[in-house]
């Protein structure tokens, strides 16, 4: 069995953190999602995931956009690429990058 083999030690240099769950909900509304999925080449995607993770196969990149016309923040615009993989037999995605064009989105984003 394929598992992942991403250097823990650069994975960590940025580690998502949650500062607490005991926040307000924030409400999104009018938000469209499209999510796009496309095969990748399966040689040495092992080497994008942590070592807990496996591949999906065959393995799938995604790319999910969010546009969000009305938040707290104004509207803005959110885009993720993510791999699929899985947690023994459970399906995941592990985010490799995103970007938003509203810098006070990102930072509020950042600490929910």
């Amino acid at each position: 069995m394929l598992t992942g083999a991403a250097d823990l030690a650069t994975l960590v240099l940025q580690p998502p953190t949650i500062a607490s769950f005991d926040i307000e909900p924030v409400t999104l509304t009018g938000v469209e999602l499209i999510q796009v999925q496309y095969e990748l080449a399966a040689e040495s995607i092992e080497q994008l995931l942590p070592p807990a993770l496996h591949p999906t196969i065959p393995p799938l990149g995604q790319w999910l956009t969010w546009e969000v016309p009305d938040s707290p923040w104004g509207a803005f615009t959110l885009v993720q690429f993510r791999i699929s993989s899985r947690s023994g037999s459970r399906p995941r995605a592990f985010t490799l990058c995103a970007f938003i064009n509203i810098e006070k989105a990102r930072a509020a984003l950042c600490e929910l």
